[in-house]
């Protein structure tokens, strides 16, 4: 289950990329994350109303610190891709942020994996690399690789602690996440003198973005709660590839042959994953 809980997580955060993307030149980016935290903050509100959740001081502050820890690995993420280009910053923050997870279940909690399993994980990371990957300027490639790598470590090590919450916990954990995340770009939208909400005609998008971004965090927390940490990340981490190929479907972004390539082996990954 825990590779249909991964996967799943991915569809819905593939999504809200698309939703956020119609957005994301037409404001800040901090601006643009406020709302969208605060429609997540909503979403784990009904998802608790769904889920049994029991209020656990030790998984609420486990929330907060995976929320700070993926905020500041989405600022990082943007500081790379400012310091040189998406196709340098965007393989490595994909792969990274599935495989320190990976890596933490199965060599600290000793989670197992078949055979098939394990060849379904290292295809769908190579994959997933190959279809994050674009032709475009480097620029100040030192700086962006440098940065990618601190994103990319940031994200696994929010997955990695979002993985030590307990399944009595239920949604506590993802609410504190979007909290940490509203107040964290409050702050610095308040800090760099920033409009603390996008305008009105943007406000819907960047909040339903949010929403559905919190249904794919939800199904990480129960995939990873429930079942394997390992597996839940690796599939859920496949997200960037389900994008790709929503955009080039409902936003006209061109689909270049190798990333059509990616997006089958990761499918292919996934379908080993689940079968192992």
């Amino acid at each position: 289950m825990a590779a249909f809980w991964g996967s799943l997580a991915a569809l819905c955060i593939g999504f809200a990329d698309l939703a956020l993307i119609r957005v994301s030149g037409k404001a800040s980016i901090v601006t643009i994350l406020v709302l969208l935290s605060a429609g997540g903050v909503l979403m784990s509100g009904v998802a608790m109303a769904v889920i049994p959740s029991q209020m656990e001081p030790v998984d609420l502050g486990l929330g907060a610190l995976a929320g700070l820890a993926m905020g500041a690995g989405l600022a990082l993420y943007v500081l790379s891709m400012r310091a040189t280009s998406v196709s340098v910053a965007s393989p490595i923050v994909a792969v990274l942020s599935s495989l320190c997870p990976f890596l933490y279940g199965m060599f600290v909690k000793a989670e197992s994996a078949s055979t098939m399993a394990l060849i379904g994980v290292a295809i769908g990371l190579v994959s997933l690399g190959v279809t994050t990957w674009s032709p475009e300027s480097v620029g100040r490639l030192l700086q962006g690789v440098s940065m990618a790598l601190l994103a990319g470590l940031s994200y696994g090590v929010g997955g990695i602690v979002l993985g030590e919450t307990s399944e009595l916990s239920g949604m506590w954990p993802a609410t504190t996440h979007r909290v940490t995340g509203v107040v964290i770009f409050l702050l610095t939208a308040t800090v760099l003198g920033l409009p603390r909400v996008p305008e009105p005609g943007l406000r819907v998008a960047s909040f339903f973005a949010g929403m559905l971004g919190t249904c794919g965090l939800v199904a990480f927390l129960i995939g990873a709660q429930t079942g394997s940490l390992s597996i839940v990340a690796v599939t859920a981490g496949m997200f960037p590839a389900v994008s790709v190929g929503l955009l080039h479907l409902f936003a006209g972004h061109p689909l270049r042959w190798w990333q059509a390539v990616g997006i089958a082996g990761a499918i292919g990954g996934v379908a080993l994953i689940a079968l192992g």
